[in-house]
C-alpha cells in the first residue's frame, strides 16, 4: 500500500473526530480555522494571479498570456471544488456553512474575471493560427465562454450581470441547503408494522427511547421501505414526507432563482434561460430538446400503458375497489409482479450485493477492462468512513479518488461525483470524490438499483481520471458538452446486467456466486416498467425545461408542475407533493435535466460496439478510453462518438430498447 506522508492543508482540516468531547471540540475548532485560512489564502492567491494577468504588457501570445490564464483557471477551479465539496459533505456544520460562503466568494471572483474586458481583449489578441489543435480549441472555448458571460456589453450592463450572477449563486446554494438539511421521518409504532421488509433492515431500525421506530427520508431508509413495506398507508405517509422536502421554504427560493436566471438571459440577448443555456450544447436549442421529449414519449407510451394496466390488474387482485395505481405503490407492485411473473425475488438478489463486495468487484471490473490498477491510499479524510485510493496505468499514477458513500446528518443527500483537482499534463494528476448514500448497517446489502447508481457514478469518475492529461484546464477532465456528460456514466450501468461480469463479485454470505438462473430472471424482468420509468424521467426533464423556457411571470410553478405531471408522469399529479422544492437538479442542471435522456440515447449507441465484441473485450475498452474518455473536451462530443463508432451517432439503438418494452 502506497503511503502519502505529506498532507495538504485542505486534507488536514478534514480529519475525523476524537472520542473525548474536549478533543472533539478542539478538532472542530481547528477544522473551522483551517477552512477559513484555506479560503482566505486561495482567494488572495487567485486575486493576485488575476491582477497579474491584467497587468501583462506587450504582445499577447500563447506563452505570454494564454498559459498564465490557464494557471489562473486551474487554481480557481481547484479552490472552488474544495470549498464546494466541504460545503456538501463536511460533518462540522460551521465548516459547511463557511465553505458555502467561500463558494460564493469564488463565484464572485470568477464572474468578475469573466466580465473583464481587459482580459477578453487580451485573449482576442492571442494569435493561435500556428498552434496545435488542442490549443486552438481551448482558445475558441474561452472566447465563446467570455461572450456568453456578457463581456461585450457596456459597463453598466456588465455590473448588473455581475450582481445577478452573485444572487443566482447565493440563491442556488440556499436551495441546495434547504434540501440537504430537511430530513423528515415517519414514526412507526411497532416492529409488526415493518412487515415485508428484509430482516437486516428491521434489525437496524429498532424502537428508540420513546418506543417509536424512526424511518427517515434518507435513501437508505426510503427506497427499501417503499419497495418492501406491506402497509400501503405507511408507504403513502413516507412518500408524502419525501415529496415535501424543502417545502415551503424552497418555493420562494426557486422562484427567485428562476426569475434571476430569466433576467440574466434577457440581458445577454436571449428570450429565456433555456435558450441561453442550451446554446453551446449538443442539442443547441430548447426546440430540439422538446422534439427529443416528443420522440421518446411516442416510443415509451405504449410500454407505459401496457405495464400500468398490468400493475392495476395486480393491485385489484387484493383490492377490488382500486381504480388506479398510486405512486407510493410503484416500487412495491413492481417487486410483487417481478416475483410472480418472472419468479424474481429482489430480496434474494440483495443477498448477492453487499456494499464491500460491490465496491471491490467494481474496482476489479475497471482494472481488468482498462488495464489499470487501483490501490488504497493512506491519507487523512473529512470523515472516518471516507476511503482514499490511487489509480495507476502500469507504474504511472494517473489519478486519485475518494469514496464518501454512507449517509450522515447534514451531508449531500443524492449521489454525485464531485471534482477535487483538475488533471493537467506534467503538472498534477486529477482527483475526484464520489458522494453517495448507501447503507453501512448490518451486512450493508444493496438493492440492484443502488448497484446501478454506484456504477453510474463510477462512470463519471473514470471519465474524470482518464481525461486528466491535457495541458489546458478548459478541455482537461469532463469538459465536454453537458448533454454528453451522462453518456459514459450510463454506459457503465450496462455491466451490472452481464452474467460473466456479475459472477466475478456477486456472492452471498456463504460465498456462493449469483446463479445463472437468477441473472437470467433479472434480465428477463429488466424491460418491465421501462416505459413508465422513461415517462417519469420525461416529467422531470419537462419540468426542468419548462421552468426556464418562458417568462416566469407567465406561470405559477405549482400549477405548471401539476400540468406536466399529468402530461408525463405515469401516475399524474399527487395532491400534497412538491417535486420542485426537493429536485436539486433544478438548480445545478437548471433547464438541462434533458441531458439524461440525450446522453442515454448516445450511450445506447456506443454500447452497440461493446455488445458486438463482448462487455469484457479489452480492445474495445482501450478504443473507448482512447477515443472518448481520455479526450475530455479536446474535441466536440459528436466527433468523439464518431471517432469511436466510425460513424455519426444515432438514436436507433435507444429506440429499439423502448420498442422492446412494448412486447
Amino acid at each position: 500500500m502506497k503511503k502519502t506522508v505529506k498532507l495538504s492543508l485542505p486534507l488536514f482540516f478534514m480529519m475525523g473526530c476524537a472520542s473525548l468531547s474536549a478533543e472533539v471540540a478542539t478538532e472542530e475548532n481547528a477544522a473551522l480555522e483551517a477552512i477559513q485560512a484555506f479560503c482566505s489564502s486561495k482567494l488572495a492567491e487567485n486575486r493576485r494571479l488575476y491582477n497579474q494577468l491584467k497587468a501583462i504588457e506587450g504582445e499577447k501570445t500563447v506563452s505570454s498570456f494564454l498559459e498564465p490564464y490557464n494557471q489562473l483557471e486551474i487554481k480557481m477551479t481547484d479552490a472552488y471544488a474544495h470549498a464546494q465539496l466541504y460545503g456538501a459533505t463536511h460533518p462540522n456544520t460551521d465548516v459547511r456553512s463557511y465553505a458555502n460562503n467561500c463558494v460564493k466568494e469564488f463565484v464572485s471572483l470568477s464572474n468578475e474575471i469573466a466580465l473583464s474586458q481587459a482580459v477578453y481583449n487580451a485573449l482576442l489578441a492571442v494569435d493561435v493560427s500556428e498552434a496545435d489543435d488542442e490549443t486552438k480549441r481551448y482558445h475558441t472555448i474561452l472566447v465563446n465562454r467570455f461572450k456568453l458571460s456578457g463581456v461585450d456589453k457596456d459597463a453598466e450592463t456588465r455590473e448588473t450581470i455581475k450582481n445577478i450572477l452573485k444572487e443566482i449563486a447565493e440563491t442556488g446554494l440556499q436551495f441546495d441547503k434547504n434540501i440537504r438539511e430537511d430530513v423528515k421521518a415517519l414514526l412507526v409504532d411497532s416492529i409488526e408494522q415493518l412487515q415485508g421488509l428484509p430482516q437486516d433492515y428491521i434489525d437496524s431500525h429498532q424502537p428508540g427511547d420513546d418506543g417509536k421506530i424512526r424511518i427517515t427520508t434518507q435513501y437508505t431508509d426510503y427506497k427499501p421501505f417503499m419497495r418492501y413495506a406491506e402497509s400501503d398507508d405507511l408507504r403513502k405517509q413516507l412518500f408524502l414526507k419525501y415529496n415535501q422536502r424543502g417545502y415551503p421554504a424552497n418555493v420562494t427560493v426557486l422562484t427567485q432563482l428562476i426569475q434571476k436566471r430569466h433576467e440574466l438571459a434577457q440581458l445577454l440577448g436571449y428570450n429565456n434561460f433555456a435558450e441561453y443555456i442550451t446554446s453551446d450544447k449538443m442539442a443547441g436549442t430548447p426546440t430540439r430538446v422538446t422534439k427529443l421529449f416528443n420522440d421518446v414519449a411516442q416510443l415509451a407510451k405504449p410500454g407505459k400503458e401496457k405495464d400500468y394496466r398490468k400493475m392495476l390488474a395486480f393491485l385489484q387482485k387484493t383490492n377490488s375497489d382500486a381504480e388506479k395505481v398510486n405512486p407510493w405503490q410503484d416500487s412495491y407492485l413492481e417487486d410483487k409482479i417481478k416475483t410472480t411473473e418472472f419468479n424474481l425475488d429482489s430480496k434474494q438478489v440483495r443477498e448477492y450485493f453487499s456494499y464491500p463486495k460491490v465496491r471491490d468487484g467494481l474496482f476489479e471490473i475497471v482494472q481488468d477492462l482498462f488495464q489499470v490498477r487501483i490501490q488504497p491510499r493512506e491519507v487523512a479524510t473529512w470523515h472516518e468512513s471516507v476511503e482514499a485510493y490511487e489509480i495507476y496505468d502500469g507504474e504511472k499514477l494517473i489519478g486519485r479518488f475518494f469514496l464518501d458513500m454512507h449517509p450522515r446528518d447534514g451531508k449531500y443527500k443524492h449521489a454525485a461525483q464531485f471534482p477535487y483537482k483538475t488533471g493537467i499534463a506534467d503538472q498534477q494528476v486529477p482527483e475526484a470524490v464520489l458522494v453517495c448514500n448507501f447503507t453501512k448497517d448490518g451486512k450493508a446489502l444493496m438493492l440492484h438499483s443502488q448497484v446501478r447508481t454506484f456504477f453510474h457514478e463510477f462512470g463519471h469518475l473514470i471519465h474524470t481520471l482518464f481525461s486528466g492529461e491535457h495541458k489546458w484546464a478548459g478541455i482537461s477532465g469532463i469538459k465536454t458538452e453537458r448533454d454528453f456528460v451522462e453518456a459514459p456514466s450510463q454506459m457503465l450501468e450496462e455491466w451490472i446486467w452481464d452474467k460473466e461480469v456479475l459472477q466475478t463479485f456477486a456472492t452471498n454470505e456463504q460465498g456462493e456466486v449469483i446463479p445463472d438462473t437468477l441473472v437470467a430472471k433479472m434480465n428477463q424482468a429488466r424491460s418491465f416498467k421501462l416505459g413508465m420509468d422513461t415517462m417519469q424521467q420525461l416529467y422531470y426533464g419537462a419540468l426542468s425545461l419548462n421552468l426556464y423556457n418562458q417568462n416566469p411571470a407567465d406561470y405559477n410553478i405549482a400549477q405548471l408542475n401539476q400540468t406536466l405531471a399529468n402530461e408525463y408522469s405515469p401516475y399524474g399529479y399527487t395532491e400534497g407533493t412538491h417535486l420542485y422544492t426537493w429536485f436539486g437538479h433544478l438548480n445545478g442542471y437548471s433547464a438541462m435535466y434533458y441531458t439524461y435522456q440525450w446522453s442515454k440515447a448516445i450511450a445506447a449507441d456506443m454500447l452497440t460496439k461493446f455488445k458486438a465484441e463482448g462487455l469484457t473485450n479489452t480492445q474495445v475498452a482501450a478504443e473507448y478510453r482512447e477515443k472518448v474518455l481520455s479526450q475530455g473536451g479536446a474535441k466536440p462530443a459528436a466527433r468523439l462518438v464518431q471517432d469511436f463508432l466510425g460513424r455519426e451517432y444515432s438514436f436507433e439503438a435507444y429506440a429499439n430498447q423502448l420498442n422492446a418494452s412494448q412486447n
